[in-house]
């Protein structure tokens, strides 16, 4: 059987879409972007299947109940030290 009528139509890009150059700039776009789609996939999976998604409820021993006045360890060794002086060099 063959096809009367006119033949379909096909849709003519313009010349800057048919460039070697525009050709591999989306090519290697696409590319990029399957290759990201794919890492943030796996890293998703990798994360929900080790985090456990419950509730955070904070234990009289976590120590979340602290006073904000209290100084930790890290803050008392710091505030023993000596200021530092930038040196002058006006004369």
């Amino acid at each position: 059987m063959t096809r009367t009528g006119p033949s379909p139509r096909r849709v003519r890009l313009p010349g800057w879409a048919r460039t070697v150059r525009m050709r591999l700039a989306l090519t290697y776009s696409a590319t990029l972007f399957g290759v990201t789609a794919l890492i943030l996939a796996g890293v998703y999976l990798a994360l929900s299947s080790t985090v456990v998604a419950a509730p955070w409820t904070p234990s009289p021993s976590s120590g979340s109940r602290r006073s904000p006045t209290a100084a930790s360890p890290t803050s008392r060794a710091s505030s023993s030290r000596p200021p530092t002086s930038t040196p002058c060099s006006t004369p």
